[in-house]
């Protein structure tokens, strides 16, 4: 054999790769990727690009034995999925920022609510303050009202 050949899988072109059941791996991996994104969306986005990733290799290997024979339906075909997997993958990275800012949010009002229960708990503190301050102004009142009846009767007794 001389020449370079047509592909290392097919040396000699005669029969291309049936990936049938790699596509049917790519969807799976997909719907896994969708199912653990509401665990750990990071690892969802992770798998849904590489799902999206891996079809869209194995839709371009299927394109181009579509463009030797000349099959317009199939490229048609090819470029759709294509098409779709981009749509998944840029969809999956839509929904982890939405669940990134969502998150974000949620730390945010509970954060708010943290202050809220701190500015409450203070004003409680100045308002008992303010009653022992005002108790304590009386008391102290009544002391020099006390002081003033002393003072008064030791004057008068001497």
């Amino acid at each position: 054999m001389e020449g370079n050949p047509v592909s290392f899988l097919d040396p000699f072109g005669l029969e291309p790769y049936d990936t049938t059941n790699l596509h049917t791996v790519a969807a799976v991996l997909g719907v896994v990727a969708g199912l653990v994104s509401y665990m750990c969306p990071g690892i969802g986005l992770g798998l849904s690009e590489a799902a999206g990733g891996f079809d869209i290799g194995l839709t371009l290997y299927d394109g181009f034995y579509h463009i030797g024979d000349g099959d317009k339906q199939a490229i048609v075909g090819d470029v759709t999925t294509i098409l779709i997997d981009l749509v998944g993958i840029a969809t999956a990275g839509i929904m982890f920022e939405l669940t990134q800012s969502i998150k974000t949010a949620s730390n945010f009002n509970g954060i708010m609510d943290g202050y809220l229960l701190r500015l409450i708990m203070e004003y409680d503190k100045w308002k008992n303050y303010q009653k022992v301050y005002n108790k304590a102004a009386k008391g102290w009142s009544s002391y020099q009202y006390l002081k003033q009846f002393i003072n008064y009767l030791k004057e008068k007794n001497d």
